[in-house]
């Protein structure tokens, strides 16, 4: 009698046929996580923590607050007794914004003019079509954020005519950052990088010799819409469709410099664009990629970190929205109602997908005080381990050969080691994932539980494991260990 075991676990690998794939990879692990030990955790469920004003926008993470935009000439939001609190930062121009002005917000940072960064956001939103569908810059500095009067609808026009608007001598791009003590934005119409001051801040972009512009577009090949900027260790990355400059910024712009141009990375999803430890994560072209592997030789490589699940993300469509959490150790990538979630950790030398299917579809996302907090139209749902939220898991591992490619196999009994509940199913005909049989469903856990029954006779069986979130205890799935001794193939 032979055996075999399975885990810890390294996420989806889609690459090969399932007989010939890793078999410490899976073919499906939806709603779970791979955590720091190679085990599969069922992912946190999605609990609503409060409803927020539907006209307003965003949800983003300032100052110790979860915040969201909304127009200085709203109405003003009823009290909401709440969960987790959320402030309104009115956003005007001197005149009354209309309730129907602001689209989306596409980029945050931050600016103090005390010089202690971290307290007042500095964000991007796009207006909408209607109001002229142009960029514009906003500092939320002491604006009087609509206060609330209670009770239901309707609610107290405001009066308020907040100025947050930045004065710019250009159109700005959907992207702003932070560095070497100066915002930078976008410019297309100059086809420029521009850089505030660093003496008198956010508000100035025009002082010489401390603001002024970068001009990428020189160095620009291919497409030249510049698309996104962000950070690539202590670089400033400029993002082209078709290219990536990277730039040495620094407070005196006489030491702005230039270090290298990649020429065939690029992007063309700005918004999938997060830093992890130093390195730059986006999605591109239908995968997801790393800056460091490609910054090595200049292009794009084989075998990027998005390879094992290309077959899938090629299909994905809606606008993604990049979000690395330091709390769990992870990119994840949010389209729409699917989520590609990335375990990222070089200590453990750990790295791998597994997929998210929500109830719900993501319209912002940001990690606060160490939780993941989503917005859903007007909703605002916090992921929690241990909630119901009415989803399933699935994870299904790759088609096992047992050691024995090529060789049919009686498999009489196998081992689990898991916590949760779960059902075992096996898939024992790779060639027909229509076949599955239920073998048992274990509760809570399988401790002590050895030599659990199987009778099967097969090539190459996968083996399935499915519950719902939200149990007593959560799943967590292990390993496995499958006993087997030669076997007949069928007539």
């Amino acid at each position: 009698m032979g055996s075999k075991t399975y885990g810890p676990w390294k996420g989806v690998d889609l690459r090969d046929l399932e007989d010939s794939a890793d078999p410490k990879t899976v073919r499906t692990a939806t709603n779970v996580d791979l955590a720091t030990n190679g085990t599969f955790e069922e992912r946190g469920g999605l609990r609503r923590v409060t409803t927020v004003d539907a006209d307003s926008r965003g949800l983003y993470s300032v100052g110790g607050w979860l915040r969201c935009a909304i127009a200085a000439g709203h109405s003003k939001p009823a009290s909401i007794q709440a969960t987790v609190p959320i402030l309104y930062d009115a956003l005007g121009d001197g005149t009354i914004y209309g309730v129907t002005t602001i689209d989306k917000v596409t980029s945050v940072t931050s600016w103090d003019a005390d010089g202690a960064a971290g307290v007042y956001p500095a964000i991007v939103i796009k207006r909408t079509a209607a109001a002229g569908g142009l960029h514009e810059i906003h500092w939320i500095k002491d604006t009087p954020v609509p206060a609330s009067v209670g009770g239901p609808p309707p609610y107290v026009p405001s009066t308020d005519t907040v100025t947050t608007k930045v004065a710019l001598p250009f159109t700005p791009g959907s992207t702003i950052i932070k560095i070497q003590e100066k915002v930078v934005a976008i410019d297309n119409l100059n086809g420029a990088i521009r850089f505030c001051s660093t003496v008198n801040g956010i508000t100035d972009w025009t002082t010489e010799a401390d603001a002024g512009f970068l001009p990428v577009i020189k160095h620009a090949t291919g497409d030249r819409t510049l698309q996104g900027l962000s950070f690539y260790d202590d670089l400033m990355a400029v993002m082209f469709s078709d290219s990536i400059q990277l730039w040495q910024m620094h407070p005196d712009p006489a030491q702005h410099r230039l270090v290298r141009v990649l020429n065939g990375p690029g992007v063309q999803a700005p918004g999938s664009v997060v830093n992890v430890k130093g390195d730059l994560f986006y999605f591109s072209r239908g995968t997801f990629s790393s800056l460091s592997r490609s910054a090595n030789d200049g292009q794009l490589v084989d075998g990027d970190i998005g390879a094992p699940i290309t077959p899938d993300t090629t299909l994905l469509t809606a606008d993604p929205l990049g979000l690395w959490s330091q709390g769990s150790s992870a990119y994840f990538c949010f389209f729409g109602a699917t989520v590609w979630r990335y375990m990222h950790s070089p200590s453990s030398k750990l790295f791998g997908w597994t997929k998210y299917e929500l109830p719900v579809t993501v319209d912002a996302a940001v990690e606060h005080l160490g939780k993941i907090y989503v917005r859903a139209g007007a909703d605002i749902y916090r992921f929690e381990k241990g909630y119901a939220d009415g989803s399933t898991f699935t994870v299904e591992s790759q088609a096992l050969t047992l050691g024995t490619p090529g060789k049919w196999k009686d498999i009489p009994t196998m081992d689990v080691t898991l916590q949760g509940t779960a059902a075992v199913k096996c898939l024992p005909d790779m060639r027909d994932n229509s076949v599955v049989d239920h073998l048992f469903t274990l509760n809570k856990s399988s401790a002590g539980l050895t030599d659990l029954p199987v009778l099967e006779n097969s090539e190459a069986p996968a083996f399935r494991f499915t519950g719902a979130l939200g149990g007593d205890t959560p799943f967590k799935l292990h390993r496995f260990s499958v006993h087997y001794a030669p076997g007949i193939a069928p007539i």
